[in-house]
């Protein structure tokens, strides 16, 4: 499989159909979605905080949120994968 982006060039509309069920902090935010076009799967992975707050925020109040929470949704078995830095 391969992400197609396609003439539009809508590449959250291209990830949210390759990874389907994510958590991407953020992607619903108005500076990240002015239309709001992008799609609802991105959140759906994410959890808030721990009274069920600031879901998909993009701030440490969402605990899926870094690298430390990208790793956190994969340990906690709901992500499969984790984009972290390499150092």
């Amino acid at each position: 499989s391969q992400i197609s982006v396609g003439e539009q060039c809508n590449f959250p509309r291209a990830v949210g159909n390759f990874f389907g069920y994510s958590c991407v902090p953020g992607i619903k935010d108005l500076q990240h979605d002015p239309k709001g076009n992008n799609p609802k799967n991105l959140c759906e992975a994410c959890i808030g905080d721990e009274n069920d707050r600031h879901i998909c925020a993009n701030s440490h109040r969402e605990r899926h949120y870094g690298e430390s929470g990208a790793l956190r949704c994969v340990a906690e078995n709901l992500g499969d994968v984790a984009f972290v830095k390499h150092t």
